[in-house]
């Protein structure tokens, strides 16, 4: 800013140095000529003229008079006050005549002014940077790790459910996808210290300031805190998730046979809380390691509602349950084999245990009922145009489940009508890489896509026709937020046990974020 003041200075004092200079060059062209008694005035161009004596010729001499100027002004006053008179005649004649007619008053007629609303990827050009606003998010904290991981989970944990107070904590399990495959890990992080960020571009506090800035204030001191804990498995993570009755037990989906692994971190977990006496080792064995699939795959859930109970897909196009019975897995042997292409993802019913979905690049959605036969699902149906990436089961709402496709759609069906969507959205200018509902809020859900953006919707939310504009036709009433500033998205997952938060990873790391219109 000084800089720029300077520079500003600088320019100011250039333009007088330019006057200045101009100012001089008048006055070298212009003589001054003093005239004294006697002395007959010659006429000169550019020549000013100062008398300071004059004797001769004072009979040429007019006085001005002194009142003559006083009546011209009044008289100019008078007249443009008739003048203002007639105006507002002629003013509230129309007025009046504009009542009869029903037409608007001129002080209700307003020029039209055009107004245009920033849309990512529409209105931004490529050389601009964007700066976030940090009075948009309550909560947001950038992590970085050596090595991307696209893909990870929340861990549950024993620090309470609907969580709303400052500073959080979070623990997350991620596998990472190394530039060469014998440095890929997987990670159990502790992000702790997480404090409320939406004053940090405020101005220092005022001595004024009400108690609930003073709390608000409390809760954004000190930065936030990475720990972790690593085990080397020199293969690429496709897909990781937690078990939630057990979180330290995660199934894996690797880029090598075999493409199935499940570890136990319980260890790593605990040790982030409490060290133990001697430093954990970089090597852990699997727990199992499958083989059973013939490719390998992304799609993995385990039961909500049946401890141990998993569903695992691979890109070939089969699906295998496992089951978990006195402290082993017991494998289907026949998968299910319905889908054409490979599957994409997978989703347990939130209350029913013997029912899931898929979802396949053969561009369709299907449930499946686990006790009728493998090769042929309950219901299936055509849900996109181009491949269907990822699906969601609503956590509230035992019927809803969302998908998300390749052609930047996404679509809300009714499971038990699976024949035609309920809603339907394209605001993503790419791929839909991840979707998920709020566990703690039905109606809401959040969606990331390859154009760099993460949205967040309420689909309870509708426009008043009434008050429609062009703008609104932009942007749909459902959309609460857009999130930005990462780039190739690959996953984003609520927090099951603080509100309203939500993390995402891509290339450069991961966001945690809370945005501030979603309440507390």
């Amino acid at each position: 800013m000084e800089q720029n003041n300077n520079k500003a200075q600088k320019k100011k004092k250039g333009a007088n140095k330019r006057k200045r200079d101009d100012l001089e060059e008048t006055q070298d062209q212009t003589e001054v000529v003093h005239v004294t008694k006697k002395e007959k005035i010659q006429g000169k161009p550019n020549t000013k003229v100062e008398l300071t004596e004059i004797e001769e010729g004072v009979e040429n001499l007019v006085f001005e008079d002194p009142f003559e100027d006083e009546y011209d002004q009044e008289d100019e006053i008078q007249e443009e006050e008739l003048e203002n008179k007639e105006a507002e005649k002629e003013r509230e004649k129309q007025i009046l005549e504009n009542i009869l007619q029903g037409k608007p008053e001129q002080d209700e007629i307003q020029p039209k002014v055009e107004r245009k609303v920033f849309i990512p990827g529409k209105n931004q050009n490529e050389q601009e940077k964007l700066e976030y606003e940090s009075r948009a998010y309550d909560m947001i904290h950038f992590m970085q790790v050596d090595w991307p991981c696209l893909s990870f989970d929340f861990l549950t944990d024993s620090l309470g459910f609907l969580r709303t107070k400052y500073p959080h904590t979070v623990y997350v399990v991620a596998g990472s996808q190394a530039g060469k495959r014998q440095r890929n890990k997987l990670l159990v992080m502790k992000m702790h210290s997480l404090h409320k960020t939406k004053h940090d571009d405020d101005e220092s506090s005022s001595d004024s300031e009400s108690g609930s800035e003073s709390d608000d204030a409390a809760e954004t001191d000190d930065d936030p805190i990475l720990e972790y804990n690593s085990i080397n498995i020199q293969v690429a993570t496709n897909r990781i998730r937690s078990m939630p009755q057990r979180p330290g037990i995660v199934c894996v989906q690797v880029d090598r046979k075999p493409f199935t692994r499940i570890w136990d971190l319980t260890r790593h977990i605990q040790a982030l809380d409490a060290p133990p006496p001697k430093p954990l080792g970089v090597k852990l064995d699997p727990l199992l390691e499958y083989g059973g699939h013939p490719n390998e795959g992304f799609a993995i859930d385990w039961s909500p509602t049946e401890p141990g109970r998993l569903l695992t897909g691979d890109c070939q196009k089969y699906i295998y349950l496992w089951n978990h019975k006195g402290g082993n897995w017991s494998i289907d042997n026949v998968p299910f084999s319905a889908h054409k292409a490979s599957v994409e993802d997978l989703q347990w019913s939130s209350k029913d245990p013997n029912t899931f979905a898929s979802c396949s690049v053969d561009k369709t959605v299907k449930v499946w009922d686990v006790r009728s036969p493998h090769n042929n699902s309950a219901a299936s149906v055509v849900a996109h145009s181009s491949d269907v990436n990822v699906i969601s089961w609503n956590q509230q709402v035992e019927f809803l489940l969302v998908s998300g496709s390749d052609d930047g759609t996404f679509k809300v069906w009714d499971t038990r009508k699976l024949t035609e969507e309920k809603m339907n959205f394209s605001w993503h200018r790419g791929p839909i890489t991840s979707i998920e509902w709020n566990p703690n809020e039905h109606s809401v859900l959040a969606a990331s896509s390859e154009d760099d953006t993460v949205s967040i919707w309420d689909l309870s939310l509708e426009r008043d026709p009434s008050e429609t504009t062009d703008i609104d036709n932009e942007i749909p009433a459902q959309l609460l937020f857009i999130h930005q500033g990462q780039k190739s998205i690959k996953e984003i997952h609520w927090h099951k046990q603080i509100t309203n938060t939500l993390g995402s990873t891509a290339i450069e790391g991961f966001n945690i974020f809370k945005p501030s219109n979603l309440g507390k």
